[in-house]
Parts: structure tokens; sequence; C-alpha cells
């Protein structure tokens, strides 16, 4: 059974006001006249057993109670999200090397958009914290499928990821080594990062398969809409990419537009190739492919909902 965020809201803080309540009433009350006899208060489901005097008790469980929502927003933890990895080199630039050793054949991205605009309930409740947009909330799910031809020797294959808000990166094919860089820009700051997965066995000349999931933390939100973008590599041979969006049931695509730019960071315009596209039922998923001749260029998805 799904219990509405409003209602959960409202007990917490209740819980908050009556544990405000009991804490200084306990501090101000029954510190001042009751006797200093231990008391103890056992909790058997938390396997907690609590000695001393019993205003002081009090107070530790009205603290608890006011603390409630940050405990369980810390104990929060959201479903289909990527798992950060267990080691990470943090750097001050991601020196992105390219893969010149390698060509890609197809590159499909597919962005879970679901649950972008979700708002949990812990965030509005501590709303009045000021809490930086900096948070683990609201996720998007980017799952990165390519396959790529090995041309000559090389042990590693890289592939860089950024966003303005925060990102869990993870190669679910390969063992790899993760560098993380904070960069900032002004007032933008940028969360960067480079999956640098071990080929070393793949022989030359032969074709493999790697995949990448990355968690989006409070990126693709816009009250109106947003945008993704993605992009081909540089290189002779033609090269498949394909971008499939999953958007949120009470927010489906009311339009979207394609556009391009060129690698040197030329003006964008509207995608001039030949591509196929599908919209889904109802609106809710978005798929476009198309054979990229132009290396290096972007292409740039940007909706409505």
């Amino acid at each position: 059974m799904s219990i509405p965020g409003p209602l959960v809201t409202l007990c917490f803080l209740l819980m908050m006001v009556l544990g405000a309540f009991l804490a200084l009433y306990s501090l101000l009350r029954l510190a001042r006249f009751s006797r200093l006899e231990p008391s103890q208060v056992t909790l058997p489901w938390l396997k907690i057993e609590l000695k001393g005097p019993a205003w002081l008790i009090l107070i530790l469980i009205g603290v608890i109670m006011l603390a409630s929502p940050i405990i369980a927003a810390g104990l929060q933890k959201p479903s289909n999200v990527t798992l950060p990895p267990a080691s990470v080199q943090h750097v001050q630039m991601i020196n992105h090397t390219g893969n010149p050793a390698f060509t890609v054949l197809r590159d499909v991205s597919l962005l879970d958009l679901r649950d972008s605009v979700t708002t949990s309930w812990y965030s509005r409740l501590l709303h009045w914290l000021h809490l930086t947009t900096k948070q683990r909330i609201r996720p998007s799910v980017l799952k990165k499928y390519m396959i790529v031809r090995k041309t000559a020797p090389a042990d590693t294959f890289q592939m860089a990821f950024a966003t303005t808000g925060l990102l869990d990166v993870h190669c679910v094919t390969h063992s790899a080594i993760y560098q993380n860089s904070k960069t900032i820009e002004g007032t933008t700051e940028t969360d960067g990062w480079n999956v640098i997965a071990d080929v070393s066995m793949v022989p030359v000349g032969s074709e493999f398969e790697i995949a990448v999931e990355a968690t989006y933390w409070n990126a693709f939100n816009g009250e109106g809409g947003d945008d993704f973008t993605t992009h081909a590599r540089k290189q002779d041979e033609p090269e498949d990419v394909s971008t499939f969006l999953l958007f949120p049931q009470d927010r489906p695509m009311k339009e979207i537009f394609v556009t391009e730019y060129p690698p040197d960071g030329g003006p964008e315009s509207a995608f001039q190739g030949s591509a196929r596209e599908w919209p889904g039922p109802e609106h809710l998923s978005y798929y476009w492919t198309t054979t990229n001749v132009r290396p290096g260029y972007y292409y740039k998805f940007s909706w409505k909902w």
C-alpha cells in the first residue's frame, strides 16, 4: 500500500513537535524538581538499553523524535539507482585522452526520467533548512550500451560523464578505474567522471560490448522541460547513435526538439541528417536513431512536459 506523501510529512511534523515539547519539558521542569534516581528504558526491537535519570532519558528520547526526519532521510534508500564505486580517484581535472585504438560501431543511451521530478517527503519537510540543491534526490538513470571494435593494442577504454548535479557511475561489464573531479566555472559547479575500463584481454581486431550505468541526481527536473546530449566519436567509420527516453507517468512528453552542433563548439542548429524516431504510447517514451557520418557531432534532445 502506498502512503500519501503529505500524510507522511504530517506524521513527522507531529513527531517533531512532540519531541521538542518532551525535551523542553524534561529540561525545564523535570530536571529541576525530580530526584536524581536512576531509571531504565529498554527497546528490545532496537537492542538498546538506556540507563540514567528519568529526565535525562526523556530529553534524549525527545531529541531523537525531533531529529526523526533527518534520521529517516539518511536511511532512505532509493530503488533502481547506481551503486557508487568502491574506490574513486579524486583528481583536479579529468584528462580524457579519447580512444584512438577503438572504433565505436553502436552507441545506445537509455535515459530513465521516471523519478526525475519526484520530490521525496523528507525534502519537502526539510526545505526550511535551506538545503543545497546538491542532494541525492530525484534520480535519473542513464544506461549506456556500446559495441566497440579494437583496432590497435590498448589496455583501457575511457568514457566521460558530467553534470551540474551529482553523479554515481558504474561500469557493469568490465573492471574499471573511476576518476572524479569537481570544477567550478563562474557560479556553476560540475561533477565530472572518467570511467577507465580494462579491456586488455580483448584481442586486436575483435568486437566487444561494454555497458555503463550512471545515476544523475537532481539533474533532469526542469519545471517546463529539460534536455539531454549525446555525441558521436571522432572516427572515419559510420557509427549508429540511438537515444531512448522514458518519461514520468504524470509528466508525459508534450514535444521534443533535436538539435546538433559540431565538435569545435560551432553554433547549434536543427538536426540536418537522416534519422528515425518513434514517440511511444501516451508520449511516455521516445526513441531516436541515426547512422552518424559526421565525426564528433553532438546531438541534443530538448523536451517539454
